[in-house]
């Protein structure tokens, strides 16, 4: 899902709970500093939360499906989403 971008906060928000497990199973048994790599863990948890605050980004499929709907909300308002005001350009009116 994070993949295409859709639902990205709710499928990063799962990553990030699975990372809160992982981090503490691994520091318990570890430690935090002892060269078990578990600095990485915190890592990818912030990125997971950054992708959680700030969601899928413009070149998203949700962005898409978004641009798309709101293109069809558009076109479906009378006049086809366009205010057209008659003008000095559209010629004289009687």
């Amino acid at each position: 899902m994070m993949v295409l971008g859709v639902l990205v906060p709710l499928s990063a928000l799962v990553l990030a709970v699975d990372m809160v497990v992982a981090i503490l199973f691994r520091a318990i048994n570890l430690g935090f500093i002892s060269g078990g790599g578990v600095e990485l863990n915190p890592l990818i948890l912030a990125i997971i939360l950054a992708l959680v605050l700030l969601g899928p980004g413009r070149y998203s499929l949700e962005a898409l499906i978004r641009r798309a709907a709101r293109l069809i909300q558009l076109s479906g308002s009378p006049g086809g989403g366009k205010s057209r005001h008659k003008g000095a350009a559209d010629g004289p009116t009687n």
